[in-house]
């Protein structure tokens, strides 16, 4: 889990990032988040030996951190003054217990998908350990498989909370799509990242709730994403909003990463489908079922372009072509997953659609007690191997179930 940020300038000693970055008071307050990793977009000209003074106080928190050398729309990386152009200075860079690796890829243009697969390729050269990042633009009608051999970490950002809110409601089923999508593009064995909004896309628009975001981070770890990261912290994305809005968001923030962390050994651990018996809102046809979903974010979806590929994808689900569909593998108004560690099993479960809904899920096994709905203070008493719980539009529960 990290954050972008942008913003602060840079130091030469790690007292002043701690002052910046984490000190109460300070102007991030990252202090008692527990996040993995961070990325600050406007450090890419900063020499090595500030970004060792970042990576040392990063390191003090558990942080690693990703270096900025990256293409972005149709600009190659090497538009600009990259401090990490200089080979010597990669090598020097990769020597950091904190260097996680190199940002080399934000939105581009199909264009540059051949330089920055070389650009991968040779930053491994120099640093076989560091890991390159790269994030998708996420319009559906681009072919984001060109774009798997250019990085090793492939991400998406879905920002659905765009101007003014529609009278449907955000299109928030947009993040599960394009997490679905990516994961359905890149090799099973390679991780994939969501990146989240955390700012307000326009002035007409707003911040996301604290429901919402764990919705859409609820969302992304079902549709197969490996880690989250949320766009952006600093001075060109929630540093635009009120100081309230910022107080409150960071609050969410901390709150949302917090249930995530103690949750950890369960999102790496194996999903088992099969500890879920039935979900009562599955169809016993998924093909007609995702074929209603798509008329409905048509119905809901004010992109244009989006509704183009909504009617493809159901052009071609009428012709008995599913190779382009990605979200055929449960059918079901709430999708979930199921996994289990020791003698506890896990269900995540969210809400695809913006109706309010109940479900009924049947366990492989009647719970030994109480389902603990995580982080919300409440439980449910089953009725034998079942228990039934409400969801909200896009609504996301995750269940912690004694067996």
């Amino acid at each position: 889990m990290g954050v972008y940020d942008s913003g602060l300038g840079y130091f030469n000693k790690s007292s002043q990032y701690e002052a910046a970055i984490f000190d109460a008071g300070s102007r991030r307050e990252l202090n008692g988040i527990p996040l993995n990793a961070y990325l600050n977009y406007h450090y890419g000209e900063a020499p090595v030996r500030a970004m060792n003074a970042l990576m040392d106080a990063l390191r003090g928190h558990g942080m690693m951190y990703f270096q900025t050398v990256n293409c972005f729309e149709d600009g190659s990386y090497r538009r600009i003054n990259f401090n990490l152009l200089e080979d010597e200075n990669v090598r020097d860079f990769a020597q950091h217990p904190a260097a996680a690796g190199y940002y080399i890829m934000d939105e581009c243009s199909d264009s540059l998908v051949e330089e920055t697969r070389e650009h991968h390729r040779h930053l491994h050269r120099l640093d076989p350990r560091g890991l390159t990042f790269a994030t998708l633009y996420p319009a559906l009608n681009r072919d984001w498989s060109l774009w798997t051999n250019a990085a090793d970490i492939l991400s998406v950002d879905s920002y659905p909370l765009y101007d003014a809110e529609p009278p449907s409601g955000y299109p928030h089923f947009r993040v599960a799509d394009a997490v679905a999508r990516l994961r359905k593009t890149v090799p099973s064995e390679r991780p994939i990242v969501a990146t989240l909004q955390l700012f307000k896309f326009t002035t007409k628009g707003r911040l996301p709730t604290y429901a919402e975001m764990r919705s859409h981070a609820i969302m992304s770890i079902i549709e197969g994403a490996q880690g989250i990261f949320w766009w952006e912290i600093g001075a060109n994305g929630l540093r635009k909003s009120g100081e309230a809005d910022i107080g409150r968001t960071m609050d969410n923030l901390k709150r949302l990463v917090t249930e995530l962390d103690v949750l950890q050994p369960v999102l790496v651990s194996s999903a088992n489908p099969s500890l879920l018996k039935k979900n009562s809102t599955g169809a016993s046809d998924p093909v007609s079922f995702r074929i209603d979903a798509l008329r409905h974010n048509i119905s809901v979806d004010p992109l244009y372009a989006n509704k183009r590929v909504y009617k493809g994808e159901i052009d071609a689900l009428q012709k008995g072509d599913a190779s382009g569909s990605y979200l055929l593998d449960q059918g079901a108004f709430i999708r979930t997953l199921a996994k289990r560690i020791g003698n506890r099993g896990y269900l995540f479960a969210y809400n695809y659609t913006n109706q309010s809904r109940s479900a009924t899920f049947t366990w492989h096994k009647r719970p030994r007690g109480s389902v603990a709905v995580n982080a919300e203070g409440r439980s449910i008493d089953p009725q034998g191997d079942s228990f039934t719980d409400s969801f909200g539009p896009y609504e996301a529960h995750v269940y912690v179930i004694p067996e």
